[in-house]
């Protein structure tokens, strides 16, 4: 019983937290959302700048330029930021949600071994192995 518990905790230590930090990194649904956050925050740093060099330029200039030109001129730039921000503090990754189920069993690093074990390519290497 103690061996196990002791190498259950190596396993955790030495694996299993790897495992779930790279998962939950690498899920879709994180590149997805903070893409479209990064999209979202240039346009609102780019109409802001935009804005701030035109009245810096009319502040100096005789002719008085307008923001015509600028491509998020009529875009609400800042409320879909805002929108782009609710969007990645609230998304749901579904693998949180398996870590979550198996961490509330008493078997939970056995859950977990089950959860990460290596798909068996149709050569019968491992992931990862035979490579580079």
């Amino acid at each position: 019983m103690n061996a196990d518990l002791h190498a259950d905790r190596q396993w955790m230590r030495d694996y299993g937290v790897v495992y779930i930090a790279n998962a939950t990194l690498s899920a879709p649904e994180v590149d997805a959302t903070v893409a479209a956050l990064r999209a979202k925050a240039r346009d609102a740093g780019y109409k802001v700048g935009y804005t701030e060099c035109l009245n810096h330029i009319n502040a100096i200039s005789d002719k008085k330029f307008t923001d015509k030109q600028c491509r998020a001129r009529e875009v609400d730039v800042e409320g879909e930021l805002k929108a782009a921000s609710l969007a990645y503090n609230t998304m749901f990754l579904p693998i949180l949600a398996q870590f979550e189920e198996c961490l509330a069993a008493d078997d939970y690093v056995d859950r977990l071994r089950d959860l990460f074990k290596p798909e068996i390519d149709v050569e019968g290497e491992t992931e990862g192995e035979g490579q580079g």
